[in-house]
């Protein structure tokens, strides 16, 4: 829309970070967070991941971009819809769609939508302790 595209671009391909929507990693959070709420087994009626008193925000860490936040939202942020194949998001008035993919139940989540493809890994959020554990620590045998 803005007339700076010229007939250069089909020379190449574009970088994998010029075709990565950046609400990619945010759609991916939302899917799994849908997907965590469906098979949840019991208070069906609450949303994912309710808390009376919230004290930390809600988040997802991926191998490939870090920390993403999906509760709160960005600001500048909506969410049309989010399920755990499909989250459309909405921002400056533009509605976006991302179809989500997870092949399996520990692997990456696969994001497709206009403006390309994004495949991310998420991290666990309680990682082993051992993986963590500065030298020369001392580890309790039992939690608390």
């Amino acid at each position: 829309m803005a007339g700076d595209t010229h007939t250069g671009l089909l020379d190449r391909p574009p970088a994998p970070s010029e075709a990565v929507d950046d609400l990619a990693p945010l759609a991916a959070a939302l899917a799994m967070a849908a997907g965590n709420r469906r098979r949840a087994r019991v208070l069906g009626g609450l949303p994912g991941g309710w808390r009376n008193v919230r004290s930390q925000p809600r988040t997802v860490t991926f191998e490939e971009t870090g920390p993403v936040t999906y509760d709160p939202l960005p600001p500048d942020v909506r969410v049309v819809r989010a399920g755990p194949d499909e989250v459309v998001l909405e921002r400056d008035g533009v509605r976006r769609t991302y179809e989500v993919a997870r092949y399996e139940p520990e692997g990456p989540l696969y994001v497709d939508h206009a403006e390309g493809a994004a495949r991310l890994t998420p991290l666990p959020r309680l990682p082993e302790p051992a993986e963590h554990t500065a030298p020369g620590s001392l580890l309790a045998p039992h939690a608390g």
